[in-house]
């Protein structure tokens, strides 16, 4: 039985990080991480059985870090809108550092298949740590079980299409309009009440 070198397989993992973050997948070779890594090509294969396996490795270590730190900081603060805050400004400021890591995520998430273990499991955990914030907002609670899942991916497709798409470098208060956003929604402050009050003038004439 193979007995795995933890401090190797960090230096490897981490070797393939600065790699993936500076060429695209298909660009980096195993003699390169090898290389970075100052192991030998073969040290690669006893930890990880191919490039793909690696690359997943990866994706799965920067996630269980940000993962461990919301985590972590969610526990010291309430109210749930307080714990979305955190949610928040947690994410962005770790993607804001590893700006490559969301981009291997997605792709990470396009190799695997149905009977691959990928990065599945992170996502079900965020999407269970949404969940639970989502269910302890007031009046959410009690809210048919399609409402809550709604809420649920709104948030996560919102964080996932402003990683992806929004041009870098992000702006230093990216955090401030995303949590505006999801407690104010789209119109600004008032806006609602004056639709209101058109809507009432309109069926008074």
């Amino acid at each position: 039985m193979r007995t795995v070198n933890q401090a190797k397989r960090r230096r490897i993992i981490d070797a393939a990080a600065e790699l993936f973050a500076e060429h695209h997948y298909h660009e980096v070779r195993m003699d390169a991480i090898a290389l970075r890594a100052g192991v030998a090509k073969g040290t690669i294969y006893l930890h990880f059985k191919d490039k793909e396996a690696l690359y997943l490795a990866l994706v799965e270590d920067g996630m269980d870090r940000l993962l461990e730190k919301i985590d972590a900081s969610l526990a010291e603060v309430e109210p749930a809108e307080r714990k979305f805050e955190v949610l928040v400004r947690e994410s962005v400021v770790y993607f804001a550092r590893n700006r490559y890591l969301f981009e291997l995520v997605q792709r990470a998430e396009s190799m695997c298949d149905s009977s691959s273990k990928g990065s599945k499991p992170n996502r079900d955990r965020f999407l269970r740590i949404v969940t639970d914030l989502v269910e302890r907002v007031p009046g959410m609670r009690n809210r048919p079980r399609t409402r809550i899942q709604i809420a649920v991916l709104a948030f996560a497709g919102m964080m996932r299409e402003i990683f992806l798409n929004l041009p870098q470098p992000w702006p230093d208060d990216l955090a401030d309009h995303i949590i505006a956003h999801l407690f104010e929604g789209i119109s600004p402050p008032g806006a609602s009440e004056r639709v209101d009050s058109a809507a009432a003038d309109h069926s008074i004439n």
